[in-house]
């Protein structure tokens, strides 16, 4: 097998797929997952964590790995999975033909109308104003 290394704007914003690693999530999203980890931490936000999707579980590892370093040992890090990967696009669905029809439809049933903050050219999320914070 040959292996090649790949440029430095790939591994940015590109899953990683060599054979040694644990994650396909690129090293912006990484960026992004321990700056929500540590929000939710600073906040004292009430929650555990999730991984949905997890190849080698490598979000989830790293989300532990954080969680350790803060000494935070109060929340779970759930792993999910299908381990089958996604159904087939169903057309009976708007939702399913790609576009962001979807998140729209789930912002506007929940009533969220914050900012989305884009993460790379896949991903995006917000942050719910007056979210519940933890008492001390």
């Amino acid at each position: 097998m040959t292996t090649t290394t790949p440029t430095t704007a790939l591994r940015q914003n590109l899953p990683d797929t060599t054979a040694r690693a644990h994650t396909m999530t690129g090293e912006r999203r990484m960026r992004n997952l321990q700056e929500c980890v540590e929000q939710v931490l600073r906040d004292d936000v009430p929650s555990d964590l999730i991984e949905t999707g997890v190849w080698r579980g490598g979000a989830c590892i790293f989300m532990r790995g954080l969680l350790a370093a803060y000494g935070e040992a109060d929340r779970t890090v759930w792993v999910a999975d299908s381990f089958s990967g996604l159904p087939a696009p169903d057309p009976r669905y708007a939702a399913d033909a790609g576009d962001r029809a979807a998140v729209d439809d789930y912002r506007a049933v929940h009533g969220i109308r914050e900012q989305l903050v884009d993460i790379d050219w896949t991903g995006v999320y917000w942050r719910r104003d007056g979210a519940a914070v933890r008492s001390s």
